[in-house]
């Protein structure tokens, strides 16, 4: 049969009680104490360590994986637990249930259900849990993929009759934090120009007085404060006035000059 469970929380004694007649005589038969109930009203309490995971701006940011920590307490056993994961536009991306305790440790390396690797972004990652009376606790956060460094832009501007190399991150705002760069300039036949290391973007190094070349060779390598790198290697970067497109126009009538 069912009934109705009291509202109070704990264990209640369980009797059984036998009634019949016989012979137009009323018996009956009471037994106390056949069993006890427990009554949890109360949802378990869940908490949550991400690790191995960079605070960026209050969002949680990994590039490899993520590893949960996860803390309860609960009168009754958990016999069912959940992890889902939804974009920003609530549209899920993995939702599974599993049955018996939650472990203490998991990792989650940034894929779908199929184990297929998101795209870098931020997502909502929650833990549910019910325990054995069907109370329910969870915990959403908010947490951020992102496996490449911020491409940097590096050109050459012209200030105050000096011509200066300019780093600089054109999308900063959805970044993660620059941690180091590094730069070694050199001429177009191999020699050191300038080497410089810093930490803070957008930057501005003067080239030395008196450099002639229309470009200058650039190597480039930057890393995040996830660690994620980003280099530029051999790369060509001209002088104001001398792009790509007026050297390559410079070059054909040089030639058809020759002819």
């Amino acid at each position: 049969g069912r009934w109705t469970a009291p509202p109070n929380e704990g264990r209640h004694p369980l009797s059984l009680r036998l009634v019949w007649k016989r012979a137009q005589k009323q018996s009956s038969y009471i037994e106390k104490q056949l069993t006890s109930y427990q009554v949890c009203n109360t949802p378990p309490r869940l908490s949550v360590d991400f690790r191995q995971a960079q605070k960026i701006d209050g969002i949680l940011v990994f590039n490899k994986q993520v590893v949960l920590v996860s803390h309860y307490s609960h009168k009754v056993p958990i016999n069912r637990w959940q992890v889902q994961v939804t974009d920003q536009k609530k549209t899920n991306i993995f939702k599974e249930t599993y049955s018996g305790r939650l472990p203490n440790r998991m990792a989650w390396r940034g894929w779908d259900s199929r184990h297929n690797l998101l795209a870098d972004g931020r997502y909502i990652f929650t833990l549910r849990i019910w325990d054995a009376a069907g109370n329910q606790a969870e915990v959403s956060r908010e947490i951020a993929i992102q496996r490449k460094c911020p491409p940097l832009t590096v050109k050459t501007i012209r200030k105050d009759r000096q011509v200066l190399l300019q780093i600089e991150d054109p999308n900063q705002a959805d970044r993660t934090v620059l941690q180091t760069w590094h730069l070694n300039l050199y001429s177009p036949t191999g020699d050191e120009v300038l080497s410089r290391s810093g930490t803070e973007l957008p930057a501005e190094i003067a080239l030395p007085k008196g450099y002639e070349s229309n470009f200058i060779r650039c190597e480039l390598e930057t890393r995040d404060q996830i660690g994620n790198l980003f280099t530029l290697s051999d790369e060509r970067i001209y002088m104001p006035g001398h792009d790509l497109d007026v050297a390559r126009q410079k070059t054909r009538k040089k030639w058809s000059e020759d002819f």
